[in-house]
């Protein structure tokens, strides 16, 4: 597993390095459990207690904290083993027990954070659970001589919105006229032969 060097990740190995590996080790487990959630590592509270407790600036503590969830989302991108995980940050100058301590919370709580992660929809904040569809036939013109059919669709789309960690449903009513039917079903034909083309 690889790093890129930059000066913020530097910083970050180097303010990980000068700290007690154990002491760190509940904040490496937090990090890797709070991946790909809507909360914090730390809320500002925490990150006041972690900074007095560890005799940190409150940037000092962030960068901690930034370099932990950078290194676990690096992590769960490429799926690594926790021995590369801690191959990875030997190669980029993290201290031996410290990679230990990295290797250990994320093979801990690795297929936990997988399990939740897969649940997700990812992509798109929604997915389409169910389609419903009728028809409206409305008459138009003020002279009963000259009236005109004009028919229109009308789609429910029913979502399931994935993008927090609660379900939600959704549904979404549009109404299409013909001419808008014929161009919804022309850019279908078109995505259906863009997919073959790719498969």
């Amino acid at each position: 597993m690889e790093f890129r060097k930059t000066e913020a990740f530097d910083a970050g190995v180097g303010a990980v390095n000068a700290n007690d590996p154990q002491k760190l080790y509940p904040l490496l487990e937090r990090t890797v459990e709070k991946l790909h959630t809507e909360n914090e590592v730390l809320t500002s509270e925490e990150m006041e207690v972690f900074a007095t407790k560890f005799g940190l600036s409150e940037g000092e503590a962030g960068t901690i904290v930034r370099l932990c969830t950078f290194v676990f989302s690096k992590a769960l991108e490429v799926q690594a083993t926790e021995e590369d995980l801690a191959l990875g940050l030997k190669e980029v100058g993290v201290a031996e027990q410290h990679c230990l301590a990295f290797g250990t919370a994320w093979k801990r709580k690795r297929e936990e954070v997988l399990r939740r992660i897969k649940k997700k929809g990812f992509g798109a904040p929604a997915s389409l659970e169910s389609v419903d569809w009728r028809v409206h036939l409305q008459v138009k013109g003020s002279d009963p001589s000259v009236e005109q059919i004009c028919p229109k669709a009308v789609l429910d789309l029913h979502l399931l919105d994935q993008s927090r960690d609660e379900e939600k449903k959704k549904a979404l009513t549009f109404e299409l006229d013909r001419k808008d039917l014929e161009k919804l079903y022309n850019n279908f034909e078109e995505i259906q032969s863009q997919l073959d083309a790719l498969s």
